[in-house]
């Protein structure tokens, strides 16, 4: 109706030759404003921080125009969400909404509507009756009465998948799809071929499952005994100082982290708890200025490993405890 209006007034010309629009302001509207209504458009998401990857525009369907903006009204058929947007591009020969038939109403209770096209994914907004609620010849007895269920609505919409598995081939998702992919995995992938240890090992990541808060490991004394190393690692190499809260500062929370080390047969070699801040809430430049991740090279392991291999001799691993083994916190 809006949109009707809107046209009446930049059209018509019955107040002596002129719009009902000219009139108003004392000038000619602007023709190029007129789009079709319903045709389908492309708006425009050209904005910061996106990559190459990024969609480029939301595909939508031209509602009108939106009073008080330089911007057209818009349904984005993804979303279903209505937005405004200033940059779009329309294709007013295509009309994903059109209907192929006329809409006929029989009776009170059924419904005869249109299906869309089959490129447009349209979802159904309210149930409709294909079929009147069959009512039984015969009254129902009061002392056992039995009311009929109504009769179950299958959609004929075609069914699709989601949008956002467009770029992927996901056949265990792909419930729609009898046919199997070619390429399952199972068809590439086997466990027959490796050692019974290392078959061990792999089932044991799923065997035991690691913790995930404070509550479930303090009911263990297996994991109150590595946090204590831990405290005591830290406490001992003098990882933290207790001083007062500066002024305007804000102090950052702390969490714990379990792992379990397994031996090479799957078994449990130790229970492993590490303390943490949650660097996550700090700001750059304000709670931090530096960062700093002490980690060996790949190329550095290679010149350790080749040095023993090229003179024979013995090499000896050693498994470091605490985490911040140099370098002080601010």
């Amino acid at each position: 109706m809006l949109h009707v209006v809107f046209l009446i007034n930049r059209v018509t010309t019955l107040l002596h030759h002129k719009t009902p629009y000219q009139v108003l302001h004392d000038q000619v509207p602007d023709s190029n404003l007129f789009k079709v209504f319903g045709c389908l458009c492309f708006a425009s998401t050209i904005q910061s921080h996106k990559t190459k990857l990024h969609s480029r525009a939301r595909k939508s369907i031209f509602l009108g125009y939106k009073p008080g903006y330089k911007g057209y009204d818009l349904l984005d058929m993804l979303s279903r969400t209505i937005f405004v947007s200033r940059n779009v591009t329309f294709h007013e020969n295509i009309l994903p909404y059109q209907t192929t038939s006329t809409s006929s109403v029989t009776d009170n209770l059924h419904y005869i509507t249109p299906s869309p096209p089959p490129f447009i994914d349209v979802t159904d907004s309210f149930p409709i009756l294909t079929s009147p609620i069959p009512i039984p010849e015969s009254p129902i007895p009061t002392d056992s009465p039995v009311i009929p269920d109504p009769p179950v609505r299958v959609s004929t919409r075609t069914k699709s998948n989601p949008a956002y598995l467009k770029d992927y081939v996901c056949p265990i998702t792909n419930s729609i799809n009898t046919t199997s992919s070619p390429y399952h995995i199972s068809n590439y992938l086997s466990y027959v071929n490796i050692s019974y240890p290392h078959s061990c090992f792999a089932m044991s990541l799923h065997t035991h499952i690691e913790p995930k808060t404070f509550t479930e490991v303090n009911k263990h004394d297996c994991w109150r005994k590595a946090m204590q190393d831990e405290l005591n690692a830290l406490n001992k190499t003098g990882t933290w100082k207790i001083v007062d809260l500066p002024r305007n500062a804000k102090p950052i929370g702390y969490m714990w982290i379990f792992k379990m080390k397994h031996y090479v047969d799957g078994s449990i070699e130790r229970y492993k708890a590490r303390l943490v801040t949650k660097g996550y809430n700090q700001i750059e430049g304000l709670d931090y200025f530096e960062t700093y991740s002490p980690v060996a090279k790949l190329t550095t392991v290679r010149i350790v490993l080749a040095l023993p291999s090229s003179n024979n001799w013995h090499l000896h691993q050693l498994d470091v405890n605490n985490a911040f083994l140099h370098g002080e916190l601010q």
